[in-house]
């Protein structure tokens, strides 16, 4: 079905390479890729993945599938065609429900469920060493999106959570009970206490470097067999330590998951 939606794309080397019977050589034979099939094909003499790709639309039509559904890209070389081609019909329908939404447990140093891709994977977002800057116009999913993130941050039992809303908006008062600091409102005292947040957290990362870059091997010593959410626990709470050169004070909650249930 590939050889031959790409034998009808009007393009004169594939053209001319199909009437002299060449066939195509499938580095990557089709196969199931999330919601729908990839293959990777070699294009013959004279023809570029990019050739294919401004072919979107007519690819397409000749797979039987809309051009949003059709993702044809250069592969590691200029003659290789990645293709990825969804399942018809499937991009029409949302997200589905998220993954955590009755239980499991998050690290946040390999992110949270944020998103799908067209593919229908999940995506991760960064949470460890990545700020994050959400706009957009009112009622298009603003506080959604960041409580999307702040749900999996919730997750992670080494977390510990500060929420500063300027403004009277009840968004994240299901929260209130998971929060180790929370302010909701537009008069001073709240602009004030978010204030001295930052400047806290400032204090706390000077005095944890510290800390850390007092130890002789410049960072706390965790057991390799601990679970990577309870390193990162440990890490945390070595931090907090004047003597942290062997740790072994693991959180009682570092195994334990956490549950978010919708309502």
């Amino acid at each position: 079905m590939i050889s031959k939606a790409l034998a009808h794309l009007g393009i004169s080397p594939l053209n001319q390479f199909f009437k002299d019977g060449g066939v195509l050589a499938y580095t990557v034979p089709a196969r199931k890729d999330g919601d729908g099939t990839y293959a990777q094909v070699r294009l013959p003499l004279g023809v570029t993945a990019d050739m294919v790709a401004s072919q979107r639309p007519k690819l397409a039509a000749n797979l039987g599938r809309a051009a949003l559904e059709t993702w044809p890209t250069k592969g590691d070389e200029d003659g290789i065609l990645d293709l990825w081609v969804a399942d018809k019909g499937t991009l029409n329908g949302g997200a589905g429900d998220w993954p955590l939404l009755h239980d499991g447990q998050v690290d946040l140093f390999k992110g949270v469920p944020f998103g799908l891709s067209q593919r229908g994977l999940v995506i991760n977002a960064p949470l460890i060493g990545a700020n994050w800057l959400i706009g957009g116009r009112p009622g298009q999913g603003k506080s959604a999106c960041l409580r999307t993130i702040l749900l999996g941050a919730a997750l992670d039992p080494t977390a510990e959570l500060w929420v500063y809303v300027m403004g009277e908006a009840p968004d994240f008062e299901p929260f209130a009970p998971r929060l180790m600091r929370y302010r909701m409102g537009m008069d001073d005292a709240v602009a004030e206490a978010a204030l001295q947040a930052l400047s806290d957290l400032l204090d706390e990362m000077e005095r944890r470097g510290r800390v850390l870059g007092q130890q002789p091997v410049g960072r706390p010593k965790c057991r390799a067999d601990w679970p990577t959410t309870a390193v990162s626990a440990c890490t945390r709470s070595c931090a907090r330590s004047t003597n942290a050169t062997n740790c072994s004070n693991i959180p009682s909650t570092a195994n334990k998951p956490l549950r978010w249930q919708s309502g």
